[in-house]
């Protein structure tokens, strides 16, 4: 017998039966559940295929399950062309049952993992040849690495007595108290301007450093941000919120590279990135901002497109054990949901909207998985100095978001309220404060800023007005405003200005100097914040009518004196010291 002979044969790199047998097994399913268990159990993509008409039907089986529609060769033959559709009736006709799908899928899954072995030690033989630098040849061999692993070797048991499986209480391990667990996947959405990301970095500089969020204890540990964009803006960020909370810049990685999540392939590069940048660190939060620019090349409105970027994601995730924050845009036509398709809600552990009205952003939580929603929470944006110059040698500045704890839209506000009625209570105070007098202002003041601040997404006028006397009907009739005559107030008059907050005490100079730094701003969203003045408000307000009540209303001949209160909005006894 010739060596030759003797030699053992290489495993093959695809196997065109085993092909046939998974997209036949599939067909013949047709449950679209049953689809959707079979191809995550099995870990089987468009890459396991080898042969171009499975490759297309097994893309188009994903695409309707994904939509919850129903498979069979009559539906497929609207997806595929006739060669490929003889290709699946004949497999569909040679495997009958799916009885064999679990041995198929592995052998195509080896097939596909010595695929990618070949390739990287192509890869590396060229590179060695072309004379590469050392660190290029060291990623390659990484790549080898990585491909000659057992894509199952990770995989958790699948079954588990349920004594063992209950027999440690079932905790919420937090990242963040009662706001963010540990391990999970969520979602901050808003719309541009309403600073999502001033928050990302909130949340992740108080998880870098251990300082408590919002009065809620964190687990320290390192994060990851990854903006995909912005990095100029980014940077400043970054270094205001370290500089205004004097902390030392710590345990605070950061990628403006695209992700491109749509593509598995893509995820496991990035898993691998991680890994070799961090060794043996491990994060504990990643945030992606924002899901457009890291989904890809797919269709946000796709089912099945939004199905990928979200097992990438879990992928990610699972591979890491780190929390994962999702920066993502509203709904075009509905601004209380994520833009594009509803897999993604429905794939997350928690989610918060972020809305910002006037100088006031608040996040109202949208779904928790595992535990009560958490009050809604509100902020304004502070400027910070920074250290640096631009080119004209002008100062650069930054911003950090700052506990609002008088805002309209407070937390216990914001959960009686709906949105169109926060847009209107925070406008009030805003026409109160460009126009008003004795804490009150005139319904056409007030109808104008709450248009102006987006109450409704109604083109008409008449839409508009009847959007506002909704809201203001409801919040009288709340009890949140109250009507003297054809002048409104608040309640109780104790909220925070939003639009512009009170700069009555703020000398001309130090104004004036506020404005030349924030034109400086490298970033979107941060002009015409004044938050370093406290908001002035007179116990006392000086008398419009007879005794300091409104015009035309005279006190009651009554003994002792009385006085107007405006919280009431009603004449009291005078109290004397």
């Amino acid at each position: 017998m010739t060596a030759a002979a003797q030699t053992t044969p290489a495993a093959p790199l695809s196997n065109p039966i085993a092909e046939a047998a998974i997209i036949a097994g599939l067909v013949n399913c047709g449950d679209p559940a049953a689809i959707g268990r079979y191809l995550l159990d099995s870990r089987l993509d468009s890459e396991c295929f080898t042969l171009r008409a499975f490759r297309t039907a097994h893309a188009a089986i994903v695409d309707l399950a994904a939509a919850g529609q129903p498979v069979d060769l009559p539906i497929l033959a609207q997806r595929l062309d006739e060669e490929d559709l003889a290709a699946v009736d004949s497999a569909c006709r040679e495997h009958v049952s799916a009885a064999n799908f679990t041995h198929y899928a592995r052998i195509l899954t080896g097939c596909k993992q010595r695929r990618a072995e070949a390739a990287a030690r192509d890869r590396l033989a060229q590179a060695a040849a072309a004379g590469a630098p050392e660190h290029e040849l060291a990623a390659i061999v990484e790549s080898i690495r990585i491909a000659g692993q057992d894509p199952n070797a990770d995989r958790e048991p699948r079954f588990q007595w349920a004594d063992e499986f209950c027999r440690n209480r079932p905790d919420t391990c937090w990242l963040i108290d009662d706001y963010m667990p540990a391990s999970s996947i969520g979602v901050l959405f808003g719309d541009s301007e309403s600073w999502k990301t001033f928050l990302a970095i909130d949340m992740a500089g108080c998880i870098a450093t251990g300082r408590q969020w919002r009065g809620k204890d964190v687990r320290q540990g390192n994060v990851l941000f990854i903006a995909g964009e912005g990095g100029y803006g980014l940077r400043a960020r970054i270094q205001a919120w370290f500089d205004y909370h004097g902390e030392p810049m710590r345990n605070f990685a950061v990628s403006t590279v695209p992700l491109e999540l749509c593509d598995p392939k893509n995820a496991d590069d990035l898993i691998a990135d991680i890994r070799r940048f961090a060794g043996n660190e491990q994060f504990v939060f990643i945030v992606l901002d924002t899901l457009s620019t890291h989904f890809g090349s797919g269709d946000e409105n796709v089912s099945a497109d939004m199905n990928k970027f979200r097992r990438a994601v879990l992928k990610l995730s699972k591979a890491t054990d780190a929390a994962v924050a999702i920066i993502h845009h509203p709904g075009h036509n509905n601004k209380d949901r994520e833009k594009g398709a509803i897999t993604l809600r429905q794939g997350i552990d928690w989610g918060y909207r972020v809305e910002r009205v006037g100088d006031v952003t608040t996040i109202t939580p949208t779904k928790t998985k595992d535990a009560p929603k958490p009050p809604p929470l509100s902020w304004t944006l502070q400027t910070v100095p920074l250290p640096w110059v631009d080119a004209k040698q002008k100062p650069i500045n930054g911003a950090v978001l700052v506990p609002a704890t008088l805002a309209s839209t407070s937390a216990s506000t914001n959960q009686m309220l709906t949105r169109q009625q926060r847009i209107a209570l925070t406008a009030l105070d805003t026409a109160i404060d460009r126009h008003g007098e004795d804490g009150a202002a005139l319904v056409g003041d007030w109808k104008r800023v709450a248009i102006d601040a987006g109450i409704t997404q109604s083109e008409s006028r008449q839409g508009k007005y009847a959007a506002f006397q909704r809201a203001v009907d409801a919040l009288v009739d709340g009890g949140h405003v109250i009507q003297e005559g054809n002048a409104f107030r608040p309640s109780t008059r104790q909220h925070a200005s939003t639009n512009r907050q009170h700069v009555d005490n703020v000398d001309r100079a130090t104004e004036v100097s506020m404005r030349q730094h924030l034109s400086t701003h490298p970033f979107r969203g941060v002009d015409n914040v004044y938050v370093d003045a406290e908001p002035k408000h007179s116990e006392n307000p000086k008398p419009k009518g007879n005794g300091g009540g409104p015009v035309g209303e005279e006190p009651p001949p009554a003994e002792p004196p009385r006085v107007w209160d405006s919280d009431s909005g009603r004449w009291i006894p005078e109290v004397r010291p």
